[in-house]
């Protein structure tokens, strides 16, 4: 009996031992491709400071899968915000360890201030057997953009209560994964100035946004030479030119709040996008006038209430008027929007 136990016994360390095995055979698999990963491969980074060759500790180093399938060069992982794959920070000796599968990979380095991020796809790496792989990378100062999103004449604006705020986009020609990629968004302090730093040479797009000040029509297009350059960009508006635009129902001509309004002067290069409040008005600000195209949207459905009813139903109840139109400063203007079809 003693015997039969002990064989049991057995039994089930092999068993053990099998399924142990093979979990770890299977967990050694690389996702997309397939390709066996039976052994990984230490992966050193030591980043320093270009200019003293000390060490920099806590810059973020980021590891990403590169994937050529169809002959051009993509990440496995991508977020927009520039944070992928596995990652790690440079320890005191600015050095950073990663286990990795014979491939091809990317690096992407975040280190604090001053210094300008590492970013694709002119950073990437092999993996292959037998050998590790010693990665030694040289930060330099980033470039920065300054600008300033202001009134011509220096009057005060609320840029936090209209969540005014400039966005910077990395172009790239040979890379259309990580083209048009978000690397900065900040806000617009109390005197209309923003500064967006730790930049690599490279073409970018700049993009503001807000509620009912005037923005750029189209993308503002900078280009950064070198590390350390200090690259400006002004956008300058009238801030006392004002339109004013309120919008009523049809039938009833009851005051509609919360209803999108975007307006645009091609002819001038500007559009704008507010809510009405409860007297269903707003005023965009920096109204050169002229022919404008203005969309209202109206949702009969808030957004709060959209997952109970379901994405079809809050789409049938949207209501969008078109309109265009020539409007002049310091006016008030009055639109429409029938809600006949509208669920009550």
């Amino acid at each position: 009996m003693a015997s039969k136990r002990s064989l049991l016994s057995l039994l089930v360390i092999v068993f053990v031992l099998i399924a142990i095995f093979g979990y770890a055979l299977y967990s050694n698999q690389i996702g997309k491709g397939g390709k066996s990963r039976l052994k990984s491969h230490q992966a050193w980074f030591t980043v320093v400071d270009d200019e003293t060759g000390l060490p920099i500790r806590n810059a973020e180093v980021n590891i990403c899968r590169v994937d050529r399938r169809g002959g051009e060069a993509r990440l496995d992982y991508y977020m927009d915000g520039l944070r992928m794959g596995d990652q790690q920070e440079t320890d005191a000796r600015g050095m950073a360890k990663f286990m990795l599968a014979p491939d091809e990979y990317a690096f992407f380095i975040f280190p604090r201030e001053p210094y300008a991020r590492v970013f694709f796809p002119r950073n990437m790496f092999s993996v292959g057997m037998p050998d590790n792989v010693e990665i030694k990378v040289r930060l330099k100062k980033g470039a920065e953009i300054r600008g300033r999103y202001a009134d011509i004449m220096g009057r005060p604006f609320d840029y936090k209560k209209h969540r005014v705020r400039a966005a910077l986009y990395y172009l790239h020609d040979d890379d259309m994964q990580t083209s048009g990629a978000a690397v900065s968004n900040v806000g617009i302090d109390n005197n209309g100035n923003f500064t967006i730093n730790q930049l690599w040479p490279a073409r970018y797009k700049l993009r503001f946004s807000g509620e009912n000040v005037v923005k750029p029509s189209k993308e503002i297009e900078l280009r950064v030479n070198d590390y350390g350059e200090v690259v400006t960009n002004d956008f300058l508006f009238d801030i006392s030119k004002t339109v004013t635009i309120q919008v009523l129902s049809l039938a009833e001509k009851k005051a509609l709040k919360e209803v999108a309004v975007f307006m645009v002067n091609s002819e001038r290069g500007g559009e704008w996008l507010g809510h009405t409040d409860e007297k269903g008005e707003l005023v965009f600000y920096g109204v050169e006038g002229g022919d404008v195209s203005i969309l209202i949207t109206y949702f009969g459905i808030s957004w709060d209430d959209k997952i109970n009813v379901g994405l079809d139903e809050f789409k049938r109840n949207i209501v969008e008027t078109n309109v265009k139109c020539l409007i002049a400063p310091g006016n008030k203007y009055q639109f429409h929007v029938d809600l006949s079809g509208v669920k009550k």
